[in-house]
């Protein structure tokens, strides 16, 4: 199992904000999980580095993290090694570890460079891969700096790539978010070329060329007994335009060195959902976190009263029921109503990174600041859509709220990541719209499972 990178640091979480306590007790915890599921090598780029170089140092030494860095110089040494050959079921696989971003204190390296000396440094191994928490801008580089390198594991795009794409000569892999993912490479090594192929673009190859043989063989067979010139000229066109499909195909084929012996890798993305359970060490890892949350928090007693603010820009969904009855029935039903609730089930009510979705005016002018103060301002009220209503409710004619917020007002919170990608606008926005049959009350859904 390896990391390639950016997973020890949360997003859009910097140094020194109200969050940033709590992305430390995260940041710990992914550490220990990862050393507790036995990684065997990772790498640590971008956001990772905002932890400082003397954390990261600190985090390899309390977990005994096999963190990887062929590019990184501090005060003319280099912390983390280079490379790493690990041997399974008779086979040596190699990784090299690169990084990137700004590393106070230290000097990255160019890529190219350090990729060319850790390959050289590490000798000969049965399959080659780096890890690469680089811009996608850099991953040419590698490949070209290093040929010989088989797989390139992106740890910064974010990009989940269900088809391997080539990254120079090599194939680049890459399985999406903040470990809502895990991908599986399968290595067959039957093969003496040193080259690999993805076994799915083979048997696509295979088919597409069976397919298009038995095309060309019905269009032969109509052409030779058509009777009128006009159809057989098409028919012979046909034929032609599928020999030429046919060697495109096999050309692809020999690009391959599907017939030069090459060996043969399998790329599934497995999705790690609800429906996966728990790993009993790594569960205990995560409430141990939330409890370390809650006291980073300094937590009082969340008071959940009666949703109306006395001063600020928001008032609460109580203020607006008054001249919009239907609208907030509607609304009362429906699982916005009961955000809060998810959080709290959860044990994540004081999670930073999750609370500001599931109630109303998170950190903006007259919101809630801290998730001990949530307090009126709890769901998904009103507000989160229509805007802070104080101005309206003193003059609803003269300062208007948005009527129509628009799906780009749900982006907020269903932004691709947080949501792992499940928001359609078509399916959910009908069971929020005012005017809708009220929806029967049903349990919230679970908040993301990651402690991150």
């Amino acid at each position: 199992m390896v990391d390639a990178g950016g997973s020890l640091v949360v997003r859009d979480v910097l140094p020194g904000s109200p969050g940033w306590p709590q992305a430390l007790v995260k940041t710990e915890t992914v550490a220990s999980a990862l050393s507790a599921a036995g990684i065997d090598a990772m790498a640590v780029g971008g956001r990772d580095w905002y932890l400082g170089v003397r954390k990261v140092i600190a985090l390899q030494q309390a977990d005994d993290l096999p963190i990887l860095a062929a590019n990184l110089v501090c005060d003319g040494k280099r912390p983390f090694p280079a490379s790493k050959k690990v041997t399974v079921a008779g086979h040596t696989v190699g990784f090299i570890g690169l990084t990137s971003g700004s590393v106070d204190g230290c000097t990255v390296e160019p890529l190219a460079e350090a990729t060319r000396r850790a390959v050289d440094a590490l000798g000969p191994v049965d399959a080659l891969v780096a890890l690469a928490p680089v811009e996608t801008k850099d991953m040419t580089a590698i490949g070209k700096a290093a040929p010989e390198i088989d797989f390139v594991l992106d740890g910064h795009s974010g990009r989940r790539l269900d088809t391997p794409e080539r990254s120079g000569p090599a194939w680049w892999l890459a399985h999406g978010f903040r470990g809502q993912n895990i991908g599986l490479v399968g290595l067959d090594f039957t093969g003496d070329s040193g080259r690999w192929v993805e076994t799915g673009r083979v048997k696509d190859l295979e088919e597409r060329i069976t397919r298009f043989q038995q095309r060309k063989a019905d269009s032969a067979k109509a052409a030779a007994a058509a009777k009128d010139e006009t159809a057989a000229k098409r028919l012979h066109d046909q034929v032609a335009w599928y020999d030429t499909r046919i060697a495109e195909a096999r050309k692809e084929q020999a690009a391959l060195g599907v017939d030069r012996g090459a060996s043969t890798f399998t790329w599934t993305i497995e999705a790690l959902g609800a429906e996966v359970g728990d790993d009993p060490a790594t569960a205990k890892l995560v409430a141990a976190a939330k409890e370390r949350i809650g006291k980073v928090e300094v937590a009082r007693p969340i008071v959940l009263g009666a949703r109306s603010v006395d001063a600020g820009a928001y008032v609460g969904s109580d203020a607006c029921k008054a001249c919009h009855a239907a609208e907030y029935a509607q609304w009362s039903g429906t699982k916005h109503a009961r955000a809060f609730d998810a959080l709290q089930s959860f044990d994540r009510s004081m999670d930073r990174q999750c609370v500001g979705c599931h109630v109303t005016g998170w950190a903006a002018d007259g919101g809630p600041d801290a998730p001990a103060r949530v307090g009126p301002y709890r769901d998904v009220q009103c507000e989160a859509c229509h805007g802070p209503g104080r101005a309206h409710v003193a003059d609803p004619t003269g300062a208007k709220l948005l009527a129509d917020p628009g799906v780009k007002t749900c982006h907020t919170c269903y932004d691709g990541v947080q949501d792992q990608g499940r928001f359609d606008a078509d399916t959910y926005l009908p069971k929020v719209a005012h005017g809708a049959e009220a929806p029967a009350v049903s349990s919230p859904p679970p908040p993301p499972r990651s402690p991150r």
